[in-house]
C-alpha cells in the first residue's frame, strides 16, 4: 500500500494525473500512520469526484489529517469513510470541511459516532444542498441524536436515502426521525432496521406514514414492534401511496400481526415486497396470507422463511398459489429440519392439482417438476439480501 501511494505521489509530481476524478483506496488498513501519506495524495486531487477509503481504520487522528486534504477536493461528490472508526472527534473534523460541499452520497457506515459526533455535523451537513444519501448506520446515534439528525433532513431538499440501522435510536428517537416525512419530499429510502424500536415507535411512525408521498422503501427488520406495533403501521400501511418494498423481519411478530397486515395488502397498490422472515406467524399467520395470495394484488415477492410454519400452513399457501393469477413471483417459506429433504420422505405435501408450472422445493412441488437444489441457496441469497441462507429454509416459486 505505501508503494501504491509513493506511485500515486510521484505520478502528481510529474503531472501524469492532472485531472483524476475518481480515486479507490478502500480496505487498505492505513491506519493513522497511512492516512499521512493518503492526505498527501488527496490534496493533489484537485478535480477529484469520487473518494472512497472504506475500510482503512483510520481513526479520529487520521481523520484530521485527512480533513484539509478533502477539504481542497472542491468538485467532490462522493465520500465513503466506512469502517474507520474515526468517532465523535474524527466526525468534528470532517465536519469543518462541508462549508461549501458538493457532495450528493456520504457514507459513515461503522465509525463509532455518537450523538456529540451528529451534534459536529448539523452544523455544517444543511449545506450540503446536493446530499442525495447519507449513510450513518451502525453507529451508536441515541434519542437525541436521531432528534438534531431530523433537524438536519429538514434542511437537505434533495436527500433521497437515510440509512440509520444498527442504532440506538429507541421509540422517542423514531418519532423525531418519522416528523421528518412530513416535509422530506424528496425522501425514497428509509431504513431503521435494529433500533430498538417497539409499539410506540411503530405507532409514532404509522401517524406520519400518511404524509409520504414518495417513500418506496422502508426497513425496520431487527426492532420488536410485535402484533400491536403491526397494527398501526397496516393501518397506515394503504396511506403510503409509494411503498414498494417494506421490511419486517425478526420483529416478534405473531398470527395476530400477519391477519392485520394481510387484510390491507390488496388496498397497498404499489407494493412489490414484503419481508416476514423470522417472526412466529405459524400455521394460523399463514392462512391469513393464503387467503390474501388468492385475492387480486401487486406483491411480487413475499418473505416467510423462519416463521414456524408446518405443514398445514404450506399445503394453505401452495394450495392458493395454485390459483394465483397476479404478479406474484416468490413466494419464501420455512421448513425446519436439518438441511434440504428427500422429496419422497414429503410425498405427503404434494397436491395433484397444481399447476405445472408451479415449483415448490423440498416438499410442495407439482407433479413431475424436479426439485433444484440450487434453489435453496439462489432464492434467498437475493431476498434476504443481508443474512447467509440457513439449513432448512426453503422456497415456493411460481413463474408467471
Amino acid at each position: 500500500f505505501d508503494g501504491l501511494l509513493k506511485g500515486l505521489s510521484n505520478a502528481f509530481d510529474r503531472g501524469l494525473c492532472k485531472y483524476l476524478s475518481h480515486l479507490d483506496l478502500s480496505e487498505n488498513k492505513a491506519g493513522s500512520n497511512g492516512a499521512v501519506r493518503v492526505a498527501h495524495v488527496v490534496s493533489q486531487c484537485m478535480h477529484l469526484v469520487h473518494l472512497d477509503l472504506s475500510s482503512n481504520f483510520l481513526g479520529s487522528a487520521g481523520m484530521l489529517t485527512l480533513a484539509t486534504a478533502i477539504r481542497n477536493c472542491g468538485e467532490l461528490e462522493y465520500l465513503n469513510l466506512k469502517s474507520n472508526e474515526i468517532g465523535d472527534k474524527g466526525v468534528s473534523s470532517l465536519a469543518s470541511t462541508l462549508q461549501h460541499s458538493k457532495l450528493r452520497y456520504i457514507n459513515l457506515h461503522r465509525n463509532k459516532i455518537g450523538d456529540a459526533g451528529v451534534n459536529y455535523l448539523i452544523e455544517f451537513l444543511p449545506r450540503c444542498q446536493n446530499l442525495a444519501h447519507l449513510d450513518m448506520s451502525g453507529n451508536a446515534i441515541g434519542s437525541e441524536g436521531a432528534n438534531w439528525m431530523a433537524n438536519v433532513v429538514r434542511e437537505l431538499p434533495n436527500l433521497k436515502s437515510v440509512e440509520l440501522h444498527e442504532n440506538w435510536i429507541s421509540d422517542e428517537g423514531i418519532g423525531a426521525i418519522s416528523s421528518v416525512l412530513h416535509g422530506c419530499h424528496a425522501l425514497q429510502n428509509l431504513s431503521l432496521s435494529r433500533n430498538n424500536v417497539g409499539v410506540e415507535g411503530a405507532w409514532r411512525l404509522a401517524a406520519a406514514l400518511s404524509f409520504s408521498k414518495t417513500l418506496s422503501k422502508l426497513l425496520l427488520g431487527g426492532n420488536r414492534i410485535e402484533d400491536e406495533g403491526v397494527q398501526w403501521l397496516a393501518q397506515a400501511l394503504p396511506e403510503c401511496a409509494n411503498i414498494q418494498i417494506f421490511d419486517l423481519s425478526d420483529n416478534s411478530i405473531g398470527s395476530r400481526g400477519a391477519a392485520s397486515l394481510s387484510a390491507v395488502l390488496c388496498d397497498c397498490r404499489s407494493l412489490r415486497e414484503l419481508s416476514l422472515d423470522f417472526n412466529f406467524i405459524g400455521d394460523k399467520g399463514a392462512t391469513s396470507f393464503a387467503h390474501f395470495l388468492s385475492k387480486d394484488h401487486k406483491l411480487h415477492t413475499l418473505n416467510l422463511c423462519r416463521n414456524d410454519i408446518e405443514k398445514e400452513g404450506k399445503r394453505r399457501l401452495a394450495t392458493a398459489l395454485s390459483h394465483c393469477s397476479t404478479t406474484l413471483t416468490t413466494v419464501l417459506v420455512n421448513y425446519r429440519a436439518n438441511g434440504p429433504q428427500p422429496l419422497e420422505e414429503l410425498s405427503e405435501l404434494q397436491e395433484d392439482d397444481f399447476p405445472s408450472e408451479t415449483e415448490v422445493a423440498a416438499g410442495l412441488r407439482s407433479p413431475g417438476t424436479a426439485c433444484r437444489a440450487g434453489m435453496f441457496g439462489s432464492s434467498l441469497a437475493v431476498f434476504q439480501r443481508d443474512r447467509k441462507p440457513r439449513d432448512g429454509d426453503v422456497s415456493t416459486q411460481t413463474t408467471m
